[in-house]
């Protein structure tokens, strides 16, 4: 009897502590409805005062180029600069000589990639765009407060450019990637010495390989590349497949973080090694390379040692190392 008592207390304890925690979980969905509700009604009042102080034709003056568009443009989306600077927290110089005109002092070269992402809401494409001009196009996202995705199409004799827009996906330590190439092997007779000069100590890489069977593979190293001959990285850094004989969509494996990290080794007789999954020898079109995944990198896809490619000993017809910022 003592037994069912004491069963019948737990269920009681277990009922009452269930009761406080579907209460607590009420409590914080209504808080949660209220700060939305609330949000709304404050983002519909600046959207009201905005719209009814300002004509909805401005000219935008940055460092001396003219830019004619509209308030319902610049003000799209809450929180940035612009939505900001008419509801009167960013002090902007009016220019007084001519109605709805304003002057910002900055250099308004890129500005227009602003003002087509405000129009149509839609990741920013640059073609063939050098790092540097792809670093200044972000600061100017950056400076107006406007959070984009901006795409390159880097000059890659290997992958289309709807890869790298996959890659990018991939990074978790970078969120906006830009693509420089450093390395092409097929200009550098396949050579891994000048792989690790043109790639050691220029920090994050991502290399793209392509076997003479056709299959597409590759890595990325979240450190730079080195020539200690020691294993070394993190659990940032991944493998790939893009194009392989199993029709398997483009996929990444992530690391098997183990008390020793062997994510990537910087050996100066071979390309990029990341383990012993996959390796790149030197004059890889005439010597063969090796890949053993899955060794330090987890198979998500089924196919073990015939996901990158179908032998374990391949030859290399080309590989490119970009640099990650």
């Amino acid at each position: 009897m003592e037994q069912y008592k004491s069963k019948l207390n737990d269920i009681k304890l277990f009922i009452s502590e269930y009761n406080v925690q579907v209460e607590n979980e009420i409590e914080q969905k209504i808080e949660d409805y209220v700060k939305v509700k609330k949000r709304k009604v404050e983002v519909w009042e600046a959207d009201n005062y905005i719209e009814h102080s300002f004509s909805n034709e401005i000219i935008l003056n940055i460092g001396g180029m003219e830019f004619q568009t509209s308030r319902t443009i610049l003000s799209t989306i809450p929180g940035s600069y612009f939505y900001l600077m008419f509801l009167g927290e960013i002090e902007i110089k009016p220019i007084t000589t001519t109605p709805n005109s304003f002057f910002i002092d900055r250099d308004g070269t890129y500005f227009r990639y602003v003002l087509k992402y405000l129009k149509d809401q839609k990741d920013i494409e640059i073609p063939y765009a050098d790092s540097l001009k792809l670093y200044e196009i972000r600061r100017e996202f950056e400076f107006y407060s406007i959070k984009v995705k901006i795409y390159s199409n880097p000059i890659s004799k290997i992958i289309e450019k709807e890869y790298f827009k996959i890659l990018a996906d991939w990074f978790v330590d970078h969120s906006n990637p830009i693509f420089s190439i450093l390395y092409r092997s097929s200009e550098h007779q396949h050579s891994a010495f000048i792989f690790h000069e043109k790639c050691d100590n220029k920090g994050p890489t991502i290399t793209i390989v392509e076997t003479t069977e056709g299959d597409i593979f590759g890595g990325y190293n979240s450190q730079s590349w080195n020539s200690d001959g020691n294993y070394y990285g993190d659990n940032n850094c991944f493998i790939f497949t893009l194009v392989n004989k199993h029709k398997i969509k483009p996929t990444k494996y992530r690391y098997h973080l183990r008390h020793k990290i062997d994510s990537v080794l910087g050996d100066r007789s071979h390309g990029p090694c990341f383990s012993r999954d996959f390796t790149i020898s030197n004059h890889c079109d005439t010597n063969l390379s090796c890949q053993k995944f899955p060794t330090s990198y987890i198979d998500t896809t089924g196919r073990g040692k015939k996901t990158l490619a179908l032998n374990t000993n391949y030859k290399v017809k080309d590989y490119e190392v970009f640099n990650i910022m």
